[in-house]
């Protein structure tokens, strides 16, 4: 089995159904860890614990203003 055992952030996180670390929408910028724990099916006492650091960055999305172009002559921006 597989479970999370700690976060540093708040919307990072591990999914034990897919082993992926999850970030939510809206987390900040920045270097979060994730402690998950894996254990054995045959033998459930048996588990190791692992630590993912990721770095997660934004995107700053700007609107363009293009500048109009001639049906005519045509063109490009």
């Amino acid at each position: 089995s597989r479970t999370q055992v700690s976060s540093n952030k708040a919307g990072v996180t591990f999914d034990p159904a897919t082993g992926n670390i999850v970030v939510a929408a809206g987390t900040t910028a920045g270097a979060y860890s994730v402690v998950y724990q894996i254990c054995n099916a045959a033998a459930p006492s048996v588990c190791d614990t692992a630590t993912v650091t990721g770095n997660v960055n934004t995107i700053d999305a700007v609107d363009d203003t293009p500048t109009p172009i001639n049906g005519v002559t045509g063109g490009s921006t």
